[in-house]
């Protein structure tokens, strides 16, 4: 799903900077379905937060539960205040509150989004925009 989201964002005019954790993955999409496209790719988290205009906006795609806090912890050392991190997988609205309280403490945007789905709806979604509304670069967020 998370190929299919990024096409979809591409193909509506937003870069995207792909990450996997797995490389090879996400080499062979830089190779194929992302060719030509305004897709850029990054194979370690410090790439991927250097590739991000500010604030950056980080759209995650993975396994609700610890899966998503690792990747936070993960990426928190590379983020400013302002910063906006989404988490598109269907976590607990417990966990997304707890998250959203503790990154908040540092600054950082959090956004509970999920947009779980077929893979053709990640590709032709109708939540398209609300998913471009937290990624245009002018959005400000109430303090």
């Amino acid at each position: 799903m998370g190929q299919n989201l990024i096409l979809n964002m591409a193909d509506n005019g937003i870069t995207v900077v792909a990450f996997n954790r797995t490389v090879e993955k996400l080499r062979n999409f830089l190779a194929n379905e992302a060719k030509g496209k305004s897709i850029l790719g990054a194979e370690t988290i410090p790439e991927l937060v250097s590739k991000l205009k500010s604030p950056r906006r980080i759209m995650m795609l993975v396994k609700a539960g610890s899966a998503v806090d690792n990747f936070i912890t993960q990426l928190l050392p590379h983020l400013d205040q302002g910063d906006i991190i989404i988490d598109g997988g269907n976590s607990e609205y417990q966990d997304t509150q707890r998250r959203t309280k503790s990154l908040q403490e540092n600054g950082i945007r959090f956004v509970g989004a999920g947009v779980s789905g077929e893979f053709l709806c990640a590709l032709l979604s109708s939540t398209y925009p609300l998913l471009k509304s937290c990624l245009v670069p002018n959005l400000r967020f109430p303090a």
